[in-house]
């Protein structure tokens, strides 16, 4: 009796251990579970909200280190990278221009205008009178790249054609081609005959051009609209500006990642 009770007891408490065991892995497991549900509620309520906001953080870092690094890399030394990009601030700041791709277009102009050996002075003056105009004329981000575009090859071939001033620029900016006919002084039609000829040297014109630009556009109003959401971006933009904040954020992002990875990992277990 003895024995068959002992036997009982055990047998009773074995069950029990493994019963509660049971229950506890169970326990743990469903919180396990209920984490991951809450993660992915909270990822689908949050991206409602926030989702456009943090894509646009996201691009703009990633815009800001890929323009700074391009910029880097044309200006060659470290004096005038720092130089150029103070540059780039100051004129989006004055004209509250996007900043992440008027880096991007400076680094392109800057480039062409050393190899067409227009001096550091005329190019910031030229990029400068295409900033304020674009401002005056309430371009957008992508508007304002293609009038940096048109100038930038103009300066890459050595001349002025009308393929990038009536083609291109002329299609973004509004009265380009007068304001290049004022600029030297000559009638539209006198203009269309320089310009087949190719006597129109960029590195002689652009610089009367900027001038007659700045003269023209002067009136521009920096809290337009489209100036107004520059001016929201470029705060983010700054942000992140820095080499350092850039490595922090990349850290950031790695690190969340991982997790993902060991989520993605044990997910069917989970």
């Amino acid at each position: 009796m003895a024995k068959n009770l002992s036997f009982a007891v055990a047998l009773n408490l074995i069950t029990s251990g493994f019963t509660k065991g049971a229950n506890k892995a169970n326990t743990a497991l469903k919180s396990i579970q209920l984490q991951v549900r809450n993660l992915s509620m909270a990822f689908a309520a949050g991206a409602i909200g926030i989702g456009s906001f943090t894509s646009q953080v996201l691009q703009s870092i990633k815009g800001m280190s890929k323009a700074q690094q391009t910029l880097k890399n044309v200006t060659g030394d470290s004096y005038t990278y720092a130089t150029s990009l103070k540059f780039v601030y100051d004129t989006s700041k004055k004209y509250n221009q996007e900043l992440v791709s008027l880096t991007g277009n400076y680094a392109k102009f800057f480039a062409a205008a050393r190899g067409s050996n227009i001096n550091l002075r005329d190019t910031q003056n030229i990029f400068d009178a295409l900033t304020q105009s674009s401002a005056y004329f309430n371009l957008s981000a992508d508007e304002t790249s293609g009038v940096m575009l048109a100038v930038t090859q103009m300066m890459s071939k050595g001349r002025i054609t009308a393929e990038e001033l009536r083609g291109q620029l002329g299609e973004r900016l509004p009265g380009a081609i007068g304001i290049m006919a004022r600029a030297i002084n000559v009638s539209t039609a006198e203009l269309d005959d320089l310009m087949k000829k190719g006597k129109l040297a960029a590195k002689e014109v652009l610089p009367l051009f900027a001038q007659q630009l700045k003269i023209e556009t002067m009136n521009f109003n920096p809290n337009s609209i489209e100036g107004s959401i520059n001016k929201l971006r470029n705060t983010i933009s700054d942000l992140f500006a820095t080499e350092r904040m850039q490595k922090i954020m990349a850290d950031i992002i790695n690190s969340i990642t991982s997790a993902f990875e060991v989520v993605a990992n044990n997910i069917k277990t989970i």
